[in-house]
Order: C-alpha cells, then structure tokens, then sequence
C-alpha cells in the first residue's frame, strides 16, 4: 500500500472518529439527536438509517482526504514533484524571494552516479543566476580534478586565479568545469525561479533547500569547494617555486635563505610599517602584516608587495575590507631586512 493511501485512510478514520466522539452527534430522521458514547438516549435509533449516513460520510471523507497531494495542498498543475516532505518554502514578495535566494552560493555535490561525481554551484544575484557544473570521476578528487583545470585556465588567462571567487567569476568554460549565466525573473507565489520565457530553473523548498531539476542544492559559504582550490593551489605553487621552505626555517635561518622563496599563511592586514632596506618605499609598495597560522605576534611577517604592473591589486583591494586568510610565497632579497621578518611578495592565493 502506497504512502499516499494510507494517509488517506487515516485521515478518513480520524476524521470519522472526531465526527462521533468529539462533536458527539449526527443527523437521523430529520432530528438533532444526542449520542453520547456507552449512553444512549431513550429515543430508539435505526440502524439501517444510521449505517447508511455512516457509509455516505465515510466516501465524502475519502474524496475529500484524497483529492489534495501529499503535502495537504491541492495540485496546483506545478511539474515539480514533491514528496510528503517537500512542501514549498513561502515568501511575501518577489523581494523577500530575491533576499533569501541571493544570501549564499547553493551547492550539490552529485554522487549518484558509480563513474563519475559532479560538483555543482548555483550562485543568484540581482537578475542573473550564475551556473558552474564541475564533473570529475569518481576515483580522483575535487582538489585534484581542479589542479588540471586551473593549470589550463590560467595559461588561457595568462594569469594566476587568487581566489576561489576568482576563478568562478572566469567567464570562458573549459573541459571540466562549464559555466553559464541566466537572466532570470523572480516568482514568490510559485516560491521559484524562471527564465526569461517562464521556465522554472528551481524551487525554494521549506527545508531550506534548493531543488532544480532533480538536483537538491544547499546553502554553503564554498567550504568544500574551497578547500579543495587552496589544496590545488599549494600543489601548484610546489611545483613552480619547488620545495618551499617555511617561515621558521627563514626565522631561525635568515641569511641562508636569501634570495630563496618560501611559503608562509596566516591571518593578512594592511600595515603601514616601512622599516630598513624599505624605508620611504610607500608609493611602490604596500605593506601587509601577517601573523602565521598557529603563531603570536612574535612570529609576524611584514610582507612588502609591489603597488603596479602586477595582480597584487586584488590583494590589496580584499584587505582594504578587512583581515583574511592568505597563503603568500615570498623572498627576502636584503639581509637586513630578512633578519627581521620582512620579505616581498612573489605569489599568493586566499
């Protein structure tokens, strides 16, 4: 017996049940007469009439449990289907809809498939839904799917991505990772998004999930995706600069990394601290202070990083928002100045 008959049996029990007991009476002969239950009025009773009235109330009961869908809520002709627990989100208007649907990027990891996994993310602003498709077998992993990938893009945009955000706002697709944008228009009644000719992309369901053609996607801050872009990145700086030093190797041994690269990541700010062979050097470099992952104030880093020509402008323009999390490969080119924890930027990613 499926689901959906058997919730209507039940409701036509209860619904009977709440009928005899708790209201306590029915029609008979054109009469009012008063049932109560192991006390019967005086009044004799034909149970023929009665039986019948029974029968006709149980039918009304079943067309009426039966005729809604198995959220309670009559079809309402929409091709998405929903289980008894998918029930429709509800907003007031179009711009309570734009408000919830645009506050994070909505992800599906896709592994039903024994081949192949696809990683999926939708990202809606404004007017526009922003699609990235992310297909990779099934015997490698997210970061190393994306190490191939960001090793062909970037030789397209000549060019090193320095974000996870970065990469995804890359227009052009490449085998292994397509994207696309679709301008879109807002249905709160549907608890949806269209396109333009009034095809239904998704729907908002109550749950707090996005389901778009079979696929049910999730609120996420780029967590997992994340993760595996910095994962990537690491392996592709290794394999550019070679085998990085770190920057307690540097600290405790300044003068024979000279003039070498090395890897540090910790928590970036702007600084304003110009010291040394860096003296007076405020209009050709900005300067970032970093305290390693795992380390105090002690162990801070100033970081020197050329203002024109180059990519470091992202860099900048992130920190004027606030501290981050930044991986930096740097160089120490003056004595002086490694000796206290102060190098150039060659690299970095966030």
């Amino acid at each position: 017996m499926s689901q959906q008959s058997e919730l209507c049996i039940f409701r036509c029990v209860a619904s009977a049940a709440h009928f005899f007991i708790v209201r306590g009476c029915f029609i008979l002969n054109e009469k009012l007469v008063l049932y109560i239950p192991f006390k019967m009025t005086e009044e004799k009773i034909d149970m023929k009439k009665l039986l019948a009235f029974v029968l006709c109330c149980g039918i009304v009961l079943c067309l009426s449990a039966c005729g809604t869908g198995s959220s309670g809520k009559p079809n309402d002709g929409n091709t998405e289907s929903y289980s008894s627990q998918e029930i429709r989100k509800t907003f007031f208007d179009e711009s309570e809809l734009e408000d919830y649907s645009s506050s994070d990027f909505w992800l599906c990891d896709d592994s039903s498939s024994s081949t192949q996994h696809c990683y999926k993310i939708r990202f809606i602003y404004k007017s526009i839904c922003y699609c990235w498709d992310i297909p990779y077998s099934s015997d490698e992993l997210l970061e190393d799917h994306l190490k191939t990938v960001l090793n062909t893009d970037e030789k397209r945009k000549r060019s090193t991505f320095k974000s996870a955000v970065d990469f995804l706002t890359f227009e052009l697709s490449t085998k292994g990772a397509e994207s696309q944008k679709i301008d879109i228009q807002y249905d709160a009644k549907g608890s949806c998004i269209k396109d333009l000719n009034g095809q239904k992309l998704g729907t908002f369901l109550y749950d707090g999930t996005f389901k778009s053609n079979g696929d049910v996607f999730r609120k996420d801050g780029l967590s997992k995706f994340a993760k595996a872009f910095h994962t990537a990145k690491d392996r592709i700086f290794e394999e550019t600069y070679g085998k990085l030093a770190s920057y307690k190797d540097v600290k405790y041994d300044p003068l024979s990394h000279l003039g070498k690269h090395f890897v540090i990541t910790g928590t970036a700010e702007l600084d304003d601290y110009y010291n040394y062979d860096y003296r007076d050097y405020e209009g050709g470099y900005f300067c970032v202070k970093i305290i390693p992952t795992g380390g105090g104030y002690t162990d801070r880093w100033y970081i020197y990083c050329i203002r024109s020509g180059t990519n470091n402008n992202k860099l900048f323009e992130r920190l004027k928002e606030g501290s981050a999390r930044v991986t930096m490969v740097c160089r120490g080119y003056y004595s002086d100045s490694i000796k206290h924890e102060m190098a150039e930027l060659v690299d970095y990613y966030y």
